[in-house]
C-alpha cells in the first residue's frame, strides 16, 4: 500500500470536481499526528522536507 498521505492529497484532488466545492472527511485515532495536520493544512512541501530530511 501506498504511503496513507499519498492517499488523501489525491482524495482531496477528487473532492470537488466540477466546479463544486468538496469535502474530505478524515477519521482517525491520532488527529494530531505530523501528517494528518499537513493534510488538513495542504501544505504538501513541510510533509515532503520532513519525511525527506530536506
Amino acid at each position: 500500500m501506498k504511503e496513507p498521505s499519498t492517499f488523501w492529497y489525491k482524495l482531496h484532488g477528487r473532492a470537488g470536481r466540477e466546479g463544486d466545492e468538496g469535502n474530505v472527511v478524515i477519521q482517525t485515532y491520532n488527529p494530531d499526528s505530523f501528517p494528518v495536520e499537513c493534510a488538513k493544512e495542504q501544505d504538501y512541501l513541510k510533509f515532503y522536507r520532513a519525511r525527506n530530511h530536506v
